[in-house]
């Protein structure tokens, strides 16, 4: 629905020349998501900081030591770096793809932010429905063998991108979306989970800072 919301808003303000400062309809509609965005990033942080923290385990070798050099601790932790490169080698790959995916969509095709929202919206239900199965198949035969399925039906909507065209994209787009909404739910579930599965008990903040840079 928020996306929706900020969908509708931006085409809005392109379709009706709306801008405030002489600043261009589309980037004055993108400043005033921002604004918003901002205002719920305060209160996250707020109610971040008002949580309690438990304490973890430390590694007694590691105290005194310079907090950076830390940082490349998590890279002589084979087990730990073959998991999380899965998880690596997937984003690298879906982050350079999405972006320009996208300009595609928008600039060559003229689709609508709101299209791409609703459809996404309407099928959200059905990953609703199915992650309740992915869960049960990853506890009964586990994350190695389910993840690859996932992955595979995952990789359908990729394939689909290749003939989304201004001709196609009404029919070919929603099933996309459709796709995406059966895989992505297993894909999620094991990535959710899946930095934890060889990393240490002792010095966590370390593995999880690393993963994230």
């Amino acid at each position: 629905l928020t996306t929706y919301c900020a969908s509708a808003l931006l085409d809005h303000f392109e379709a009706e020349k709306l801008f405030l400062f002489g600043i261009s309809p589309t980037v004055t509609a993108i400043l005033i998501l921002r604004t918003a965005a901002l205002v719920c990033a305060a209160a996250e942080m707020i109610c971040f900081a008002r949580m309690k923290e438990f304490p973890y385990a430390n590694d007694k070798s590691s105290e005194g030591s310079a907090g950076l050099l830390l940082l490349i601790r998590p890279l002589f932790n084979r087990r730990f770096m073959l998991t999380v490169m899965i998880m690596l080698l997937y984003n690298y790959a879906g982050a350079i793809i999405c972006n320009f995916y996208n300009v595609y969509l928008i600039d060559v095709i003229d689709l609508s932010y709101t299209f791409m929202s609703v459809w996404s919206m309407v099928w959200m239900p059905l990953a609703l429905l199915v992650m309740p199965v992915w869960s049960k198949q990853i506890r009964r035969f586990g994350w190695e063998k389910v993840l690859p399925v996932g992955l595979g039906v995952f990789s359908v909507a990729y394939f689909l991108n290749a003939i989304v065209t201004a001709e196609t994209v009404y029919i070919v787009y929603p099933i996309i979306q459709l796709v995406c909404q059966l895989g992505y739910p297993c894909v999620s579930l094991v990535f959710s989970y899946l930095t934890y599965v060889n990393m240490p008990e002792e010095n966590r903040t370390v593995y999880l800072s690393f993963y994230a840079l």
